[in-house]
Formats: C-alpha cells, sequence, structure tokens
C-alpha cells in the first residue's frame, strides 16, 4: 500500500523547548508550559479558527521533523522503562514513527491574529521548538468550564484494586 500524499504544515510551534531531551514525555504534564501555535501563509486567516475559541482543549497535529529523516523501527525502547524493555512502535509515543506524526492535546489559552499570522496560546505541549504543525483540531469540550471540571473531578479520582486472595 503507498499513498503519493503530501503532509503540507500550516504553521509551527514556538515552544520552551530547545532540544528534545527537556521535552516531557507526554503533553500536560508540565500544565504551565506555554506555547505558540502559529499559523502562517493561507491558514492565518481568522475563518481558520472561527468558533475554535469554544473549545477548552485542542489536539495538534504536528511532525517529528527532529527525527523524521532517521526512519523507523517495528521495536523501540522507551525511556519510561528504562531504555531496557522493547515495545512495538505503536504501543508507544516514540518519535520514531513510520510518518513522523505526533498528537498531543493542550489546554486552549488565546486565540490572537496579527497581520499575516493567527497565534494559537496553549498550554502543557510537548514540542522541541520550531515543531512543524499539520492540524489543529477541536477536542469534544464545547464549555471550557464543563470540561474543566471535568477534566479536574477525573484527575483526582482514585481507584482501588481488590485485593487478591492469599493462597499460601
Amino acid at each position: 500500500m503507498h499513498s503519493d500524499n503530501n503532509l503540507q504544515p500550516i504553521g509551527i510551534i514556538e515552544s520552551p523547548y530547545a532540544q528534545k531531551f527537556a521535552v516531557p514525555r507526554q503533553p500536560g504534564l508540565v500544565p504551565a508550559a506555554r506555547a505558540q501555535i502559529i499559523l502562517q501563509h493561507a491558514f492565518a486567516d481568522a475563518d481558520c479558527v472561527r468558533g475554535l475559541e469554544e473549545f477548552s482543549h485542542i489536539w495538534v497535529l504536528f511532525l517529528f521533523h527532529e527525527t523524521q529523516a532517521q526512519g523507523w523501527k517495528p521495536l523501540v525502547r522507551p525511556p519510561r522503562l528504562g531504555g531496557n524493555e522493547k515495545r512495538g512502535v505503536f504501543a508507544t509515543r516514540s518519535t520514531f514513527r513510520p510518518n513522523a506524526i505526533g498528537m498531543s492535546v493542550v489546554e486552549l489559552v488565546s486565540i490572537q491574529h496579527q497581520p499575516g499570522k493567527t497565534i494559537i496560546e496553549v498550554n502543557g505541549g510537548d514540542w522541541v521548538n520550531q515543531t512543524p504543525v499539520i492540524d489543529p483540531m477541536w477536542m469534544q469540550f464545547p464549555q471550557r468550564a464543563e470540561a474543566l471540571h471535568q477534566l479536574r473531578r477525573k484527575r483526582n479520582c482514585v481507584r482501588f484494586s481488590r485485593p487478591q486472595p492469599n493462597n499460601n
């Protein structure tokens, strides 16, 4: 199966992380990390983001541009497992993916329009500075206050497992 689809970046991310080793391993781990998604060219049109401000969080599709040229592998060693255990690439957040596409959910802070660009400010990103953006998409949380309440309630939820019988 082969396709000649070419993805066109619609902008870049200005992030506080200059190197990949400083980037949190997943979005939301550093909620105060402010980043800007800069939409450029035809994608900077205010109509492109009309209605997006109604949502509390957005999905951001992006390219793993720093590792793309190195290709991908079916098995990787995730750092969170100490690098000692191999996992299938699709069971990880590895940057070495067949299509080099990443996806992160972040909190939408604001949208600003300036001449020639639209700036989407977000919190909690996990990107290297200058990461190419493919698409920012809304999440299914249309009321900002209610969505934040639901997320906080889920974060504070504690689940206990049943004790296992002792067969000694």
